[in-house]
């Protein structure tokens, strides 16, 4: 028989020892002293004692494992406990931060519509003084209020940022357009040279010159195949 010395180091204990944790500590520091004595068995006699070392050991592993058990379920229940009504008041703030925001929101969008109001009526103003200026023969300057929104495009362009512009523009819809004054429409092209190739030489129409032109059209061919 072989003997050999086991060092333990000293660990400061942070916490009170439960009396379970007590006692699994000294059944199983005692046996030990016992199994750690022996490096091999060498005897019949030795080795009965070493089988009942071992049932001894799977014995205490399950007791421990209970005691563990038993020892954390207190502390994890005030650890839920703890988790439960922290989240009662974080959920309520959560709703507080929530309603913050729609209210907040509200005010904003309301701010951007009375400020687009004000907009709109500074722009029908600038417009009329703008309209009276060309009956007049007379080339004005840009309505300040476009001015001053060309400025802001143009700033926030050299800064690279981003922002939603709110505000109204003028737009229009055609209802006859037999009363449209010439100057303001456009001849349909498309269709004009649809009717070019549809009639070729026999091509007529007011204000419009048909002719012939050159087309160059390529042409992939296989090899072996006639041109």
């Amino acid at each position: 028989m072989t003997t050999e010395v086991i060092d333990e180091p000293i660990e400061s204990e942070p916490y009170e020892k439960t009396t379970a944790l007590v006692r699994v500590q000294d059944e199983t520091d005692n046996l030990s002293l016992k199994v750690f004595q022996v490096t091999e068995i060498d005897t019949p006699e030795l080795w009965q004692e070493a089988e009942s070392w071992l049932s001894a050991i799977r014995i205490r592993l399950q007791d421990a494992e209970k005691a563990r058990q038993a020892d954390v379920k207190k502390p994890n229940d005030y650890v839920r406990w703890i988790n439960t009504k922290y989240k009662e008041k974080t959920d309520l703030l959560h709703k507080m931060e929530q309603h913050c925001l729609r209210i907040i929101s509200g005010f904003r969008q309301k701010e951007r519509e009375r400020q687009a109001l004000e907009q709109a009526k500074e722009d029908r103003k600038a417009q009329r003084e703008f309209d009276r200026q060309v009956a007049k023969g007379v080339t004005p300057a840009i309505p300040e209020p476009v001015a001053r929104r060309i400025e802001g495009i143009a700033q926030t362009a050299d800064t690279g940022e981003a922002k939603n512009i709110w505000g109204t523009e003028w737009d229009f819809e055609i209802v006859n357009p037999g009363l449209v004054p010439r100057d303001y429409c456009i001849p349909d092209e498309k269709r004009i040279r649809q009717f070019a190739k549809l009639m070729k030489d026999k091509a007529a129409m007011p204000g419009v010159r048909f002719f012939e032109k050159p087309k160059v059209q390529v042409r992939r061919t296989k090899a072996g195949e006639p041109e």
